[in-house]
């Protein structure tokens, strides 16, 4: 039976195996991340209105770029012009391959940053499970 989060305006399903990460208890609380059972996560937070889509995928690859060494990013294009920006980012850490993929998903009143990332393995296995967890917030409306 999926786990259901319905908190910070956001409603979705997800594996009853994940486990939403405790947040500092503030009132500001812009998000919420899941951690998957093999140490990875997907983390949805919104993003602020004035930034441009490059924008803010820009301070994305900087941040990412200043905490990895030799990280590899590319932006995925998609033939469908209704794709949401996508980023996609490649680092090792430990002798781990990890995946990190970054999605803006925007809807007429606001904006989210989803980032997904696990050890490579993790991320291809959940790989459904991420794209179902994409459908349902972008149907957040």
């Amino acid at each position: 039976m999926p786990a259901e989060f319905n908190d910070h305006g956001l409603r979705f399903m997800y594996p009853d195996n994940w486990t939403v990460a405790q947040d500092d208890g503030s009132d500001d609380a812009q998000g919420v991340t899941l951690e998957l059972p093999n140490g990875g996560f997907l983390a949805v937070e919104w993003t602020d209105p004035a930034l441009t889509d490059a924008q803010v995928l820009a301070q994305v690859g900087q941040a990412m770029a200043a905490e990895y060494e030799d990280l590899e990013s590319e932006s995925i294009e998609n033939a469908d012009p209704a794709a949401p920006p996508t980023m996609e980012f490649r680092f090792y850490y430990l002798d781990l391959l990890i995946q990190s993929r970054v999605v803006l998903l925007s809807s007429q009143q606001r904006r989210m940053l989803v980032q997904i990332q696990a050890e490579d393995r993790d991320f291809i296995a959940n790989e459904q499970v991420f794209q179902a967890i994409l459908v349902q917030l972008q149907n957040q409306d």
